[in-house]
């Protein structure tokens, strides 16, 4: 090798995340660092924004329940099945 082949040969290359990673909802900075021979480093990075513009709907949702208790019982045991949430992919 020569001395420019070995300048310009990289050692390692690594960033803090990959393509196809999960990333959350919000902005994140990805960063890329290359390391040659000689120890000499560039970093680069760059910002990463993930929005959520998904709408949601509430499905399900129980009628009015009107729920009368005896007049010698001063509470009584309510039960309904819970809504689900639905999210509408256009």
């Amino acid at each position: 090798m020569t001395c420019k082949e070995v300048k310009f040969a990289i050692q390692s290359f690594t960033s803090n995340f990959n393509p196809l990673d999960d990333f959350p909802i919000e902005t994140t900075e990805v960063i890329y660092i290359a390391i040659d021979l000689t120890g000499y480093n560039q970093n680069y990075s760059f910002t990463l924004t993930v929005i959520n513009e998904e709408r949601h709907q509430i499905a399900n949702c129980p009628p009015i329940y009107l729920v009368i208790t005896p007049i010698v019982n001063c509470e009584v045991i309510a039960t309904w099945k819970a809504p689900i949430t639905l999210t509408i992919v256009e």
